[in-house]
């Protein structure tokens, strides 16, 4: 089962995933190709704002194998767009919960 931990405050947005959804051979399981591709688009999102300077320290981003671990405290005049960068991965999530419940857990906390 993947488990994916999102936590969306004013001072820190992150992303935590661990595991893998066990529906195919590894490289051939789309549920973990899917969960691996939002966790890759946010990671990317959260790359670029480090470099136009968003946020009040390094973001850590950190993708492997089963896990992921992507954190930013955005500057406020940035909150609002990359809060949206994590509403996407966390609607992807959403849909992939629903479509495949015994293989995707998704927590999330607001505030």
């Amino acid at each position: 089962m993947v488990k994916i931990f999102l936590s969306l405050s004013r001072e820190r947005l992150s992303l935590a995933m661990r595991g893998h959804a066990g529906r195919g051979e590894n490289g051939t399981d789309l549920v973990c190709a899917a969960c691996s591709i939002l966790a890759h688009t946010l990671c990317k999102m959260v790359e670029d704002g480090a470099r136009k300077e968003m946020f009040y320290a390094s973001p850590t981003t950190h993708i492997a194998s089963g896990e992921a671990l992507i954190a930013c405290a955005p500057r406020a005049d940035y909150y609002e767009e990359m809060l949206h960068a994590y509403y996407m991965a966390q609607i992807g999530f959403d849909l992939l919960q629903r479509e495949y419940p015994d293989s995707i857990e998704l927590v999330v906390v607001e505030g």
